[in-house]
């Protein structure tokens, strides 16, 4: 986990974006320490309090936007592999 964290980091991906992906990953996964790394990070990078507690619910929220809306569906079916095989559709998103 640390290379990929390296990798995203020095490859110019939005770090904003990493640490939503991230906190919501630790949201499935259940890892409390993390959680609390991650919103904190995001609220160190400025990110509404608001916005994230709303993000078990990104689905149905309206702030947030079609990265976020990609980045977070793919993220899911990454980490729920077993249960949703990665569609394609979802990575063309």
């Amino acid at each position: 986990m640390a290379g990929l964290s390296r990798f995203v980091g020095e490859s110019g991906f939005d770090k904003t974006l990493a640490h939503l992906v991230k906190l919501r990953v630790s949201q499935i996964n259940g890892c409390a320490y993390c959680c609390w790394l991650h919103s904190k990070d995001l609220r160190a990078a400025g990110v509404k309090q608001s916005h994230i507690d709303v993000l078990p619910a990104w689905r149905e929220a309206v702030n947030f936007s079609a990265q976020e809306r990609a980045a977070l569906a793919w993220a899911e079916a990454v980490t729920l592999v077993s249960e949703t095989h990665a569609p394609d559709d979802v990575y063309q998103e």
